[in-house]
């Protein structure tokens, strides 16, 4: 492309008006990001009271991991778990170290596109409080039979979630099975003082799902055994293992990134089509009574 420069103010004289190397180089950080929206997708696994490093919210993660970095190149340290306080999960009196989850999620982007909270039990409590402090408003809050505290009662405002979307799964069952065929014999929800409760129900903003029966990721009913095909129930310790709940958890993170990877194709079109109008309009003179042609020289009307 030929560069014309001008050195005179006088009618006739024109300016080139695009530079093709500097838009060039300026648009490419920005078609850049467009080809990666998944570049800055965070989304946490919060387990609960006494969760270890192996339970239903890193199996959760596990699969996240699979599904999504298969589908949209998500960095799959991007999906991690993280325990409701890392110090000591086992303290039902502690309360939820929401900076240092904070700090796990800005130690991977500082600039999300993209964040999903999901917690059980103490740790859906983490999340709806993590949800009031996170850089970005949570796209997706899951809470899987939330806990807030020994006596699980939500304050508000501090424990109330903030989310585009908030989905609350729960289960009236109780806190575990004993037998888990019928007759049932199970450990009841109780008050604070014998230190038991089950999940919070009603968290405000939220989508209610109950959950009676465990499922596999299609929905049927898990068999309590191979010789009883009786519905194996969910208590307040297994729904955080239930298929169908993490499915629907992965097809509402689907959907939300679904969306942002059409967003950013559309922006990505509208970017490169002002980067062709630029090129097409390289110079402008400096008088209204010149007109610009094609080679970028001016001639008078």
């Amino acid at each position: 492309m030929k560069r014309l420069v001008a050195k005179s103010r006088r009618t006739g004289f024109c300016m080139q008006l695009f530079n093709p190397r500097v838009v060039t180089l300026s648009a490419r950080s920005a078609v850049y990001n467009f080809d990666k929206p998944s570049e800055d997708v965070v989304i946490v696994c919060i387990s609960g009271f006494r969760g270890g490093n192996s339970n239903g919210m890193t199996s959760l993660r596990d699969t996240l991991r699979e599904k999504l970095t298969a589908k949209y190149g998500i960095n799959p340290n991007n999906i991690f778990h993280i325990k409701w306080n890392q110090e000591n999960d086992s303290n039902r009196r502690n309360i939820p170290l929401i900076s240092d989850i904070n700090k796990e999620i800005l130690r991977r982007t500082k600039n999300p596109r993209y964040v999903a909270l999901i917690g059980h039990s103490f740790g859906g409590w983490a999340a709806s409080r993590l949800s009031r402090v996170t850089l970005k408003i949570p796209d997706f809050v899951g809470l899987v039979d939330p806990v807030y505290g020994p006596a699980n009662t939500l304050k508000k405002p501090g424990d109330v979630p903030r989310g585009k979307k908030i989905i609350e799964w729960f289960q009236n069952n109780g806190i575990t099975g004993l037998t888990d065929c019928p007759p049932y014999l199970r450990v009841p929800c109780t008050s604070d003082r014998e230190g038991f409760s089950c999940g919070f129900q009603g968290v405000p903003g939220a989508v209610q799902r109950p959950v009676k029966y465990m499922r596999t990721w299609s929905g049927a009913n898990i068999p309590c055994s191979k010789t009883d095909k009786a519905p194996l129930l969910a208590y307040h310790t297994s729904i955080d293992d239930d298929q169908r709940v993490h499915h629907e958890i992965f097809n509402q993170i689907n959907r939300d990134l679904s969306k942002i990877i059409k967003k950013s194709s559309v922006h990505r079109r509208l970017v490169m089509a002002k980067i062709n109008v630029k090129r097409r309009s390289e110079c402008k003179c400096h008088n209204k009574k010149v007109r610009v042609i094609s080679n970028c020289r001016c001639q008078k009307k």
